[in-house]
């Protein structure tokens, strides 16, 4: 008999903050068959969803979860992993010029193994490095020669870039610059580690890992 992970996951979620009326659902990755098919194992993720119901009765979709849920999800043992990115906004600085409000995403270790959006074949991320894509690269810094450069990014310190890379012409994730994610990038993250709603990323499960009883 194999488990299905929805039911499991759904049921965490309920037990958890169903009396806050917020309800997550899943939904099928690939909900669109002409996207990101070229994932080898794109039928078996999942991508979390939040809804939030309003006091007027109206409901909010947003494409991200709380970062605590993340959590909880990873030490099921129904669950092969969880993969997940944090979307941020900084300011840069390269060779001198400074442009602000630059979106930038830090990814799970995982997250290229399952999830890579670009068409290079990639490894996972030190802390200090980062990819960039070739249109960001046009649109903020301008570089000839961008690869093993380094780049500051706001309050985050220096980033080495690792490579130049391109967007998978079949992915629908749109990330122009990944990072390593690590929790320091949240604004006031030590401060508001158990509020649910402080801190959200974009995240997907690994449904592989289905059991056999």
């Amino acid at each position: 008999m194999k488990l299905n992970p929805i039911p499991v996951v759904l049921g965490m979620v309920i037990n958890a903050i169903g009396f806050v009326s917020t309800f997550l659902t899943l939904l099928l990755f690939i909900s669109d068959y002409a996207k990101d098919r070229f994932h080898p194992d794109h039928q078996h993720l999942y991508r979390l969803e939040s809804h939030f119901t309003l006091p007027d009765g109206s409901t909010l979709r947003s494409a991200q979860v709380p970062l605590p849920l993340v959590d909880a999800l990873a030490n099921d043992p129904a669950i092969a992993g969880v993969s997940y990115a944090y979307r941020f906004y900084s300011s840069i600085r390269s060779e001198g010029r400074v442009m602000s409000g630059v979106e930038i995403f830090a990814v799970s270790p995982e997250f290229l193994a399952h999830l890579n959006p670009y068409r290079q074949s990639l490894t996972s991320l030190e802390l200090n490095e980062i990819y960039i894509t070739q249109a960001f690269n046009r649109r903020f810094l301008g570089l000839s020669e961008p690869r093993g450069k380094a780049i500051r990014l706001g309050n985050q310190g220096k980033f080495i870039i690792k490579d130049v890379v391109d967007t998978h012409q079949d992915s629908s994730l749109d990330i122009p610059a990944m990072v390593a994610f690590s929790p320091w990038m949240m604004e006031g993250y030590n401060d508001k580690r158990s509020d649910w709603y402080n801190n959200h990323v974009f995240a997907f499960i690994h449904g592989e890992a289905q059991k056999n009883i």
